[in-house]
């Protein structure tokens, strides 16, 4: 057996033993985080696209500073018209309806160079949420509730980040929400499809 031959031979044990092996997405040794957080968000929502703002949170686990596992959810809290529904007298005085929404899902994220000053982030939920109208016997008070109509939401989007402290993290940016499956014939889904701007602060350990 010449030279040639025992450095093929060789060769192809070497390729063989590389290709063996096994292959992750993740090797080594993972280094293991996680966060909470509150979010502010800005939107136009209803009939009329009026800017809302809808307050919620997110939370979840980081590996090797780079991937998040997650779950995230929020809610309309400003007072949207819902004028395509009938006002209701209540003590003699006429109340409008106001549109209810809320979502939330599974979240995904990839988080960029994790350790700069200022750094980005990729982000999607996808989930569900419902959608009602409401009425108010006055400021805070809720006293009457229509059966809400289930949806689909999916929410990619991009953060820019500020590492403040080891603990916190502050961070601004735009993300676009998919609505489907609204039933009710008064609302359709592109009333709830839009652009939203968020801000956002987040505590754990990155």
């Amino acid at each position: 057996m010449n030279m040639k031959t025992n450095f093929m031979i060789i060769a192809l044990m070497a390729a063989t033993a590389a290709f063996s092996r096994e292959q992750t997405l993740i090797g080594g040794d993972i280094e293991h985080g996680g966060f909470g957080g509150v979010e502010l968000k800005i939107s136009p929502i209803g009939r009329d696209n009026t800017n809302a703002v809808l307050m919620g949170g997110r939370g979840g686990w980081i590996i090797n500073h780079t991937f998040v596992l997650g779950g995230g959810g929020y809610g309309l809290v400003s007072d949207i018209p819902a004028d395509w529904v009938e006002e209701r007298w209540y003590e003699g005085e006429a109340q409008p309806y106001y549109l209810n929404f809320g979502y939330g899902g599974l979240l995904l994220a990839y988080i960029h160079n994790s350790d700069a000053l200022l750094h980005y982030e990729l982000w999607s939920i996808i989930g569900g949420g419902a959608v009602d109208v409401r009425t108010r016997a006055d400021v805070g008070e809720m006293y009457s509730h229509m059966s809400g109509d289930g949806v689909f939401v999916a929410e990619p989007g991009i953060n820019i980040m500020l590492n403040v402290t080891p603990f916190l993290r502050i961070g601004a940016g735009a993300s676009y929400r998919y609505v489907a499956g609204v039933n009710d014939p008064r609302l359709t889904n592109e009333d709830l499809t839009n652009f939203s701007g968020q801000i956002i602060l987040k505590f754990g350990a990155f």
